[in-house]
């Protein structure tokens, strides 16, 4: 049985002892309470921080190679004539087109906004697929740019460039290109820079034109078109707006 009589003594310590002994008992008891808690925080993040790396060392140990890229990037072509015949089509027509209607509309926007800040926020909404539609063309230019004209490039592959031009020239071209024509309406011809206007009218035009042996050439996959009109948009004769 329990010696009532020592705990007795011993509570009637404790409640006899002044106050600023207590407060220290519960100091230290709270002291040790946050060493003890903040260890075991610290062995816990540990441990995160580990299964994090194994996760992404999983994650990269199953990921799928990129199949857009390789180091022999005509081996997917039909030949290699046909490679260097679709590549120079993209780097002498498709991409400079591409690159001055983005420029057009770039100069556009700054001219209409005197704030820098506002007109690099609405250069950058262009960008949206919510709001104008033109993600995918985004999606694609770049896709197709990267594997081009970036060092080493050309690493692109035959079958990645054919889905990028499928995909530009479905509808995705046309739409960003029409982007320009709302901004003008809104506003006024005014707005365009003459110079750059002409720069993406000769390289549109030049683009339809140089499409036309392709869309008709079966080594180009599902570009094969040869009996329907192509679908960049109509051809651009106005000297402005």
């Amino acid at each position: 049985m329990p010696d009532w009589d020592k705990i007795l003594t011993q509570v009637a310590a404790v409640t006899a002892a002044p106050l600023p002994f207590l407060v220290a008992v519960l100091i230290v008891a709270g002291l040790i309470w946050w060493l003890l808690n903040w260890r075991y925080s610290a062995l816990l993040g540990h441990k995160d921080a580990e299964i994090k790396l194994l996760e992404r060392k999983i994650a990269n140990s199953t990921a799928e190679p990129n199949d857009d890229f390789s180091s022999d990037p005509e081996s997917t072509a039909p030949d290699k004539q046909a490679y260097r015949e679709i590549l120079d089509f993209c780097l002498d027509r498709l991409l400079p087109a591409c690159h001055a209607q983005s420029r057009l509309q770039h100069e556009m926007i700054y001219r209409l906004c005197d704030n820098k800040f506002v007109a690099e926020l609405a250069a950058e909404a262009l960008h949206s697929e919510d709001d104008f539609r033109t993600g995918e063309f985004w999606k694609n230019y770049r896709r197709l740019s990267s594997g081009l004209a970036e060092s080493p490039g050309p690493i692109i592959t035959f079958d990645a460039i054919i889905d990028c031009i499928f995909e530009l020239e479905k509808s995705h071209y046309k739409t960003f290109c029409e982007r320009s024509l709302e901004i003008i309406k809104s506003k006024s011809a005014s707005i365009v820079d003459v110079q750059q206007w002409t720069e993406w009218r000769d390289s549109h035009n030049a683009l339809i034109d140089a499409y036309e042996p392709i869309k008709r050439d079966p080594r180009f996959g599902k570009l094969l078109r040869p009996a329907r009109p192509s679908r960049w948009g109509e051809k651009i004769t106005a000297n402005s707006p």
